[in-house]
Formats: C-alpha cells, structure tokens, sequence
C-alpha cells in the first residue's frame, strides 16, 4: 500500500474538504534571502530555437520561495531532502495564530503553551508577516521565535517539523535540525486556515543530496480525517 494511504483515508472526504494552497508562487524577481549570497530568482520566457516553441528557464537556489530545509542545511552528515520520509512529508498538523506579533516581536515557550499542541505532530507558526513579502520589508525586523520556544517544540512535542510565515533565526535553525526535524520557510494563507487540525502535504523538488528545495505545501481540511 502507497505510504499516503497510511496517513490519509480518501473515503472520508466526501464534498467537505478544502485545500489551501501555502506556498508562495514563483516569479521574477521575487524575494530572496541575502541577495548578496543567493541571487534573485530568475523567471525567463524563451524560444527554442528549433522548434519555435515557448521555453521557461528558471534561475533560483534551494532556498527560494516557500521551501525545505533538510537536517542536512546544519550538518553535512545529516539527512538530506530525498531521505525525508512521505510519512513525515504528510502530517496531521497544527497552525497556531499569533496574528498580534509585530516587528521584532517574540514569539515564546509561553506563548505556545497557551494553546493546545498534540505531541509528535506538526506545528506551523502564523503571524501575518506574509503580507509583507513583496514590500522589502520581509527580511527585516520580523518576529521572532525564541530559542526556548523551539526547544520547547522539538524536546516536549518532538514535533517532525516546524514551519511559518517568517525567516528562521540561525538559532531556531540549529535547535530544530539538530533533532533531526526539518524546516518549512516563507508559508502563506496561514489565515485561510479554519480547523485546529488538519492535514499538511508539504512536497519539495526531490533535488539528490540536497540540504534544502523549493516546496508546494497545501493543507487539507476536512472534519471527517480519521483520527
């Protein structure tokens, strides 16, 4: 049997469920993180030469866009993004709003207390700060998760993986993928979320030995999952 089936019943579903799509698309010249070390993505019409047909070039690193970040991102030994599992890949998660966080504001260990996170599932992190992608402001002085919030996540929880609307501190960074979690960068339509809980499919470019890719993540609700 398909490891999907494991996770998810499609007999349950019936005309109830809704799809959000969580990924920002891709386009020229859309955001990127420290231009001066991974360059702009690139989005390139052209014409082949031959055949006269239309050809899309794309210019772009691992870490552009909605993306992944393997163990691997910290340590060269450490799992790559072809060695996380679909089981770990689709997951029953949680998205916690903090729709309040301003810049700089902290996001911390009691913060995530005060709502209810079932062990061993996913968590994503929503404050709104998507809106702010396009405006060059993104990168700059958003909220921050504390160190003590991610090690909250990754030794009470033992979450798979952890994800947001915001960039990850180096710390966040280095606390999650040490426990061998991954990462899931730069989410949006947090907002559009309406269930506690709820299926996340989160599929990166299967880039061989990679330690990141670009992600399509999407969350399926529907109020008959099997539990």
């Amino acid at each position: 049997m398909n490891r999907f089936y494991k996770v998810f019943d499609y007999s349950n579903l019936e005309h109830k469920m809704q799809v959000i799509d969580l990924s920002h698309p891709f386009y020229d010249g859309m955001p990127q993180y420290r231009e001066k070390w991974y360059s702009s993505p690139k989005v390139t019409k052209l014409i082949d030469t031959d055949s006269g047909n239309p050809i899309i070039k794309l210019d772009l690193t691992a870490y552009s866009g909605t993306h992944i970040k393997a163990p691997k991102f910290l340590r060269s030994n450490f799992r790559a993004i072809e060695h996380i599992s679909f089981n770990e890949l689709i997951h029953y998660t949680t998205v916690v709003h903090f729709g309040e966080k301003r810049e700089k504001d902290l996001i911390t260990c009691e913060d995530l207390q005060s709502f209810y996170l079932k062990p061993g599932e996913g968590v994503l992190i929503h404050t709104g700060w998507s809106a702010f992608w396009e405006s060059g402001q993104y990168y700059i002085d958003f909220p921050l998760i504390t160190s003590d919030a991610a090690q909250y996540l990754v030794d009470d929880l033992r979450i798979p993986f952890l994800g947001a609307d915001i960039p990850f501190s180096s710390e966040v960074q280095q606390i999650v993928l040490e426990h061998d979690c991954f990462l899931i960068e730069n989410l949006t339509n947090l907002d559009q979320i309406n269930l506690n809980r709820f299926l996340l499919i989160a599929l990166p470019l299967n880039i061989y030995s990679s330690d990141g890719a670009p992600a399509r993540v999407v969350a399926v609700e529907n109020d008959k999952l099997i539990i």
